[in-house]
């Protein structure tokens, strides 16, 4: 492939009346400046400073502009003060150069000589590097969208992570993921396992020293003898993915980590707030599972879904043979929602609605009549 597209200043730069070089920029001294007048400043892909008379001036690309302004800013404001002014020093980190949607070129500080996916990659990363910079998380968010997840033809990741690509064969596993969770509600809204009652269901090591520190002697004996009993159950337990008959499931962990124990129990650090957190909780499992199996905000039904099995597998309320569940909520939010759901009419809904809050509805500040008239 050759490129052979040149580059050259707007039309309108003729008008101006200053002294035009190669390809109708405007010819600029060491200080961005108009030679004859130093008042008026001169930047981008318009202005021609030719240091070393090579007749082909600096790189007409973003760098270079940048630099100029820079140059340009420290000058206005010398002349205010009545400083000193700062000659223009063009800083080039590297070029890049996309041919098409998943192939490119690229040379970073003229030592690194890149192409095809890791320049494409840098370009993406420059872009985003940005959006970051004018501090604009909307852009950010949809560049990437945009470029990687809401595109047809073939793009950085070779259409692997295309959303409109084989989601629509997550969408059993979507629904399956929310009947777990309602089945495991079931249990948790009725009989005396309710989780609604005033019946304590989370059974952290500092409740149930609460709980127990009006023991008597004979109770503390029974505990005892239960701990061991207890401690003899756990030997049975052997690691398995499934249930196999004769066997208790493995927890993902014996007991809270001590950083996951400090930070649940500022969360909750007494019976009320327990008896609170557990209605709570099922609550949420019950709307989450609601959600995946309609379909609607898949996407954050997924992630918190994610989150809630990683919380009950680090309480130590969660076994290995729940695991698949995290992977399980991962992979239902690639959009499954939008292939089989109602994420189909609510997404974009949602995404207009937002884009009206923020920038508001265009609207044109004149109107042409039928006659021709400006109003």
């Amino acid at each position: 492939m050759i490129w052979t597209a040149g580059v050259k200043a707007v039309d309108s730069a003729k008008d101006f009346g200053f002294e035009t070089a190669r390809a109708g920029r405007i010819v600029v001294n060491q200080y961005s400046q108009i030679p004859n007048d130093p008042h008026i400043y001169v930047i981008g892909d318009v202005a021609m400073y030719d240091e070393n008379g090579s007749g082909r001036g600096e790189p007409q690309v973003v760098q270079g502009a940048e630099s100029a302004g820079k140059c340009a800013f420290k000058n206005i404001l010398a002349q205010i003060n009545g400083g000193e002014p700062t000659k223009f020093k063009g800083t080039y980190s590297g070029f890049m150069v996309s041919l098409g949607p998943s192939w490119g070129v690229a040379s970073l500080v003229n030592t690194f000589h890149l192409s095809g996916f890791f320049a494409i990659l840098m370009k993406d990363l420059v872009d985003m590097i940005y959006f970051i910079e004018i501090y604009s998380g909307y852009y950010l968010f949809h560049y990437i969208m945009n470029e990687w997840f809401r595109i047809k033809r073939p793009t950085l990741w070779r259409g692997n992570l295309n959303r409109y690509g084989n989601v629509l064969w997550t969408v059993p596993l979507r629904i399956f993921l929310g009947m777990m969770w309602l089945i495991d509600c079931w249990y948790k809204v009725q009989g005396s396992g309710s989780w609604f009652s005033n019946k304590l269901q989370l059974h952290f090591p500092w409740l149930a020293q609460a709980a127990t520190s009006g023991a008597t002697s004979k109770a503390a004996a029974t505990t005892a003898a239960s701990g061991k009993a207890a401690a003899a159950s756990a030997n049975a337990v052997q690691f398995s993915l499934n249930y196999d008959y004769g066997h208790s499931p493995m927890a993902v962990f014996d007991q809270m980590p001590s950083w996951v124990q400090s930070m649940t129990k500022a969360v909750i650090p007494n019976k009320a707030a327990a008896l609170n957190a557990q209605k709570i909780m099922t609550v949420v499992e019950i709307l989450l599972g609601v959600l995946l199996v309609i379909g609607l905000c898949t996407f954050l039904a997924g992630g918190m879904s994610a989150a809630f099995i990683a919380i009950f597998c680090l309480s130590g309320m969660n076994y290995w043979v729940n695991v698949w569940m995290f992977f399980a909520a991962i992979a239902v939010m690639n959009g499954s929602g939008r292939s089989f759901g109602l994420d189909m009419w609510f997404v974009p809904w949602l995404e207009k609605t937002l884009g009206k809050a923020r920038y508001g509805v265009l609207r044109p500040i004149y109107h042409v009549d039928k006659n021709g008239v400006k109003n």
